[in-house]
């Protein structure tokens, strides 16, 4: 089964430089550990203060060891508004 984290975040304009170096910095230290899955960053095509965190976890569950999402849903609360959402993989059964 596979999960999805989706994390966005609202910051403010004077908040920019500073969240983009935190974004940076996590970003190259999760991507040295290949177990935490993949990784992207989204940033809003007409609002630059927006941006999405997307966690992709084959066959882990939230309550996994690395809790990966929770973590850096906290770390950027001091940047701005977040909303943290896990989603499962739906299976669709075609019938012809």
């Amino acid at each position: 089964m596979s999960y999805l984290e989706i994390i966005q975040i609202r910051t403010a304009k004077t908040n920019q430089k500073l969240l983009n170096e935190f974004l940076s910095t996590w970003f190259a230290q999760v991507n040295e550990n290949e177990k935490m899955g993949k990784v992207k960053i989204y940033k809003h095509i007409n609002l630059e203060t927006d941006y999405s965190v997307h966690i992709e976890l084959n066959g882990k569950t939230k309550n996994d060891e690395n809790q990966l999402g929770e973590r850096l849903t906290l770390a950027l609360k001091e940047f701005g508004i977040v909303n943290h959402s896990v989603w499962v993989e739906q299976q669709l059964n075609k019938k012809l």
